[in-house]
């Protein structure tokens, strides 16, 4: 018997794409789940765009049992972690796996694109219990990705905040890898 995590409706998930193509891609991506279906933001310059532009129809999305997953695939990382043929191949002990597919463009509005995709669990391992420093994480990637997109404007000390969230959790390793992504990722934005 496969667990399943519970996902109720019209809450976001933070996930981590893998576009079905064999070009070795990934990036945080959070999901909104209503009905079966996934409902998700797409920003002008990522290669996920490009991907959907392109036409892929499917993506691996994975809810990481471990928070520095997400940082490694802000650096491109994990790529090189996953087995790769023609698509992403899943590896059961990074965290739980969905299939979305026959993923759909709805709408557009400046530089972001709205998409939805049939949303299926495929199994893996149940991530940990939810800490604040993965809320801490996980904030500051999406805040720093959108600043990244031009959505929305670089906040330091929102940053500066989250990365100290992190450290006064406990996890200084984590809080170091955290301000490295967020170095990478906005380099010339702060």
């Amino acid at each position: 018997m496969t667990l399943v995590p519970v996902v109720r409706e019209g809450v976001y998930l933070e996930l981590i794409a893998l576009p079905c193509t064999p070009d070795r891609y990934s990036m945080p991506l959070g999901v909104k789940v209503l009905g079966g279906r996934g409902f998700f933001r797409v920003y002008r310059g990522t290669r996920l765009l490009q991907a959907l532009d392109r036409g892929v129809s499917c993506m691996l999305l994975l809810s990481p049992v471990n928070p520095r997953l997400f940082i490694e695939s802000v650096l491109h990382a994990l790529e090189d972690k996953l087995p790769w043929s023609s698509t992403p191949l899943i590896d059961e002990s990074l965290g739980f796996w969905f299939s979305c597919s026959s993923i759909h463009p709805l709408s557009s509005a400046g530089d972001t694109y709205h998409y939805s995709c049939t949303l299926r669990p495929i199994g893996g391992s149940l991530p940990a219990a939810y800490t604040r420093s993965y809320g801490c994480v996980v904030e500051a990637l999406v805040h720093a990705t959108k600043a990244r997109a031009g959505a929305v404007s670089p906040s330091r000390d929102l940053l500066n905040h989250l990365v100290s969230c992190v450290r006064r959790s406990g996890d200084e390793e984590l809080a170091s890898a955290l301000e490295r992504a967020l170095r990478a990722l906005l380099r010339d934005l702060l």
